[in-house]
């Protein structure tokens, strides 16, 4: 709940630069450096290169930029840091991680709409299955036909619900971003404005409810998936399911730490997100779970993976929901 004690506001996420962070924001920047390499080669390669793997590499990217700052930021922390800075800090580690859920909700929706275009014409069928030798029961034939009607009506029915779903999904996603940039416009202004703090707690504790309750319906849509779709592919959507757990971790930490407060942003007192607990406990909830998301879905070949060719095809039927070619 938002603190009565006008002389503190909300602890920053990560706290700010203390010598202490120059060594893992080093290590930080060099293994998402290591990612922007495995991007790279991705994209090099023809068999691999795809719009996804661009949005992948674009945060890799970023967080090569955002922790070589904060290594240069923790050789000399002051009282008086950037504030545009600490915006920039702000925003990205509150929604920066939802990016790779809303890649998440693409990736599902592409293997259900792969999955459910595998039988795509009940006339098709009919036809292969009249060609056979010693086909001359009519009964039968009927009762094949309306069976292979109901089985593409189930599929249309299904990638109409996904279709639904992860759009209604994305634009949330979306909000949160939105959400996130005014919090951490609202952070640097909170240290001497009662209700911009105010405002910046309550909408950074909104990001991460809703983000959390995101991925809770992004489980739910795979485990959903694996036993009502039944042509999908197994392995990558275990692959999805895991890197979800994976960036569930960040919220969930977000929820725990963000009722914090602080007198200054170079207080090292419980609570300011500046003791050792408190930056180990930053490193390892939210820095790893995003290095470890973006790695798995760097690492295998996406396209090969999840049938999603460069990309902007994927694109096309996310908004036109209709299954892409083969």
């Amino acid at each position: 709940m938002p603190s009565t004690d006008l002389t503190k506001f909300p602890s920053p996420i990560g706290g700010i630069p203390l010598p202490r962070d120059l060594a893992p924001s080093v290590t930080f920047a060099f293994l998402f450096f290591l990612l922007v390499l495995l991007g790279v080669y991705r994209l090099l390669r023809r068999t691999s290169r795809s719009l996804l793997v661009i949005t992948t590499l674009g945060f890799a990217v970023e967080r090569v930029i955002i922790w070589s700052l904060r290594a240069k930021e923790s050789r000399t922390p002051s009282e008086y840091s950037d504030r545009h800075l600490m915006t920039y800090w702000q925003v990205t580690f509150t929604v920066g991680y939802v990016i790779l859920f809303v890649k998440l909700v693409i990736f599902l929706r592409c293997l259900v709409m792969n999955a459910t275009e595998e039988v795509s014409s009940p006339d098709l069928r009919v036809l292969e299955e009249m060609q056979k030798p010693n086909n001359d029961s009519e009964t039968q034939t009927k009762a094949f036909i309306e069976d292979a009607v109901v089985d593409v009506g189930d599929r249309t029915n299904i990638r109409r619900r996904y279709r639904r779903l992860s759009r209604a999904v994305f634009i949330i996603a979306i909000l949160v971003l939105i959400i996130g940039v005014v919090s951490g416009n609202a952070y640097v202004k909170g240290e001497t404005n009662r209700k911009k703090a105010l405002l910046a707690q309550v909408l950074r504790q909104a990001a991460a409810v809703v983000s959390l309750a995101l991925l809770l319906v992004l489980q739910g849509l795979l485990v959903y998936a694996h036993f009502t779709v039944g042509c999908i592919r197994r392995t990558p959507l275990i692959l999805l399911f895991a890197v979800g757990g994976i960036i569930m971790i960040i919220p969930i930490y977000h929820l725990v730490v963000m009722g914090g407060l602080t007198t200054s942003l170079t207080s090292t007192e419980r609570g300011s997100q500046n003791t050792s607990t408190e930056k180990i406990a930053f490193y390892v909830l939210q820095a790893v779970p995003e290095f470890l998301a973006s790695g798995i879905l760097l690492f295998p070949n996406v396209r090969t993976m999840f049938r999603a060719n460069t990309g902007f095809d994927l694109l096309r039927h996310f908004r036109r929901g209709e299954p892409r070619a083969q």
